[in-house]
């Protein structure tokens, strides 16, 4: 019986788990399009119509830490900057 309770517990955590996760890439996503519209504003020269979104923030320390283990593992400072 403390099997069937346990996979019954597994299961319904594993459920939570991929609720939350379902709930960050919905969050992320609506991050990354009101950015995508706060950009596309600023890159045809207009005033955006929304605001740029702080979650955006999230994503500096991100690309600053694989910019970082690019260095360590190479040695070659990444310097592209998208072109």
């Amino acid at each position: 019986m403390k099997f069937v309770k346990m996979l019954k517990a597994k299961k319904v955590s594993q459920a939570v788990r991929r609720s939350v996760q379902l709930l960050f890439l919905i969050i992320v996503c609506f991050i990354g399009f009101r950015f995508s519209q706060f950009a596309g504003a600023l890159e045809k020269g207009m005033l955006p119509l929304v605001d740029r979104p702080p979650g955006v923030e999230v994503f500096l320390p991100i690309g600053a830490l694989v910019s970082l283990k690019y260095f360590v593992l190479t040695g070659i400072i990444n310097s592209d900057a998208g072109n």
